[in-house]
């Protein structure tokens, strides 16, 4: 099962896919901030995450609830007959409508996120000698719940228990818990 913030993104990906032109022509949505941006065509879109804070909320078995930082970026080619505050202004306004209207980020009936919450938009710049490339990232906080992952397998689990059972008792005599114990008497 994929993690959550994968999951996350590919469904952004998914939402925005086909759903998003300029001047009647479709805009490319890619998953990544590492493409050759120098030859894709323009006006793009990257979804990529930024970063992500989480706060446990109880003791074993434990739960976060987390907020990532989901990065929206719209880049063009500086042209010197016009700006790219206009492009950016029109394909961002779809993006937050897409947003709003499918704030749990749900694509082919999973629904990953709690909400979907607009924070900031910054804007970037870069200059290959031939071409200017603009940037305006829209950054979104993504609430999600994840559990803690479970053991891959009992087996797995037992294994670690017997070997820090081996320890107890190699250092302070008889362990108390016996792994056997522990997993085959219910």
């Amino acid at each position: 099962m994929a993690h959550t913030r994968k999951t996350i993104r590919n469904n952004v990906v998914s939402m925005l896919t086909g759903n998003i032109t300029y001047n009647s022509q479709q805009v490319s949505i890619y998953k990544s901030r590492a493409l050759p941006w120098f030859e894709v065509e323009f006006p793009a879109i990257a979804v990529y995450m930024h970063e992500e804070d989480a706060d446990d909320k109880e003791s074993a078995p434990r739960y976060y609830d987390r907020v990532l930082q989901l990065i929206v970026e719209v880049l063009a080619e500086e042209l010197s007959t016009a700006g790219t505050d206009d492009i950016f202004d029109d394909i961002i306004e779809q993006v937050e409508n897409i947003f709003g209207l499918n704030p749990y980020l749900v694509f082919n009936s999973v629904d990953p996120a709690d909400d979907t919450l607009y924070k900031s938009t910054r804007v970037t710049q870069t200059n290959n000698g031939k071409k200017i490339i603009s940037g305006m990232a829209t950054i979104w906080n993504v609430e999600y719940r994840t559990y803690a992952p479970p053991a891959q397998s009992l087996d797995l689990l037992r294994r670690s228990v017997t070997s820090i059972d081996a320890a107890i008792e190699g250092a302070a005599g008889p362990a108390h818990i016996r792994a056997d114990q522990t997993f085959n008497n219910p």
